[in-house]
């Protein structure tokens, strides 16, 4: 697995898979994740293979757990926040 930077990502699901890694869920990474957001694990699962998606309070305390600095914790909450918009207009604004 090749170390990406959190910028080289335009899908803050992509960048939670890579950062996971392929064997999150057996590691037990994705367990921690959870436990860091107040949820189960199976909901951090829908949200890296379904349309669901981060609150906005989880994706800072998903900032907190990655220890992002302040322009990666502003970074990846665009992100969060482009994949919520409700509208292309909106989504074109965060892109």
């Amino acid at each position: 697995m090749t170390d990406k930077n959190l910028f080289e990502f335009a899908d803050y699901k992509a960048y939670l898979r890579h950062r996971l890694g392929e064997g999150g869920a057996r590691s037990g990474r994705r367990g921690r994740l959870a436990k860091a957001l107040g949820c189960q694990n199976s909901f951090v699962s829908q949200v890296l293979n379904s349309n669901v998606d981060f609150s906005l309070e989880q994706a800072c305390r998903a900032n907190e757990f990655f220890e992002h600095d302040s322009m990666q914790m502003h970074f990846f909450m665009l992100l969060v926040q482009k994949e919520r918009a409700g509208s292309k207009d909106l989504k074109s604004y965060f892109q």
